[in-house]
């Protein structure tokens, strides 16, 4: 659901914007798969999540 979602936005929008959609829809990815993994355990989390955040920016 969320893939087609994504599929469908990229092809609406062509150019630049596309990036930034992309940027912000992988950003959301990542907090969700962050909380979803923060619930089993957290101290993983914690110290990945963070390292990501750094090397992508």
């Amino acid at each position: 659901m969320i893939l087609m979602l994504m599929l469908i936005i990229c092809w609406h929008l062509k150019g630049v914007q596309v990036t930034l959609v992309l940027e912000t829809l992988l950003m959301a990815l990542v907090w969700i798969m962050m909380i979803a993994i923060m619930n089993s355990n957290q101290m993983q989390v914690t110290m990945i999540i963070p390292l990501r955040v750094k090397t992508k920016t």
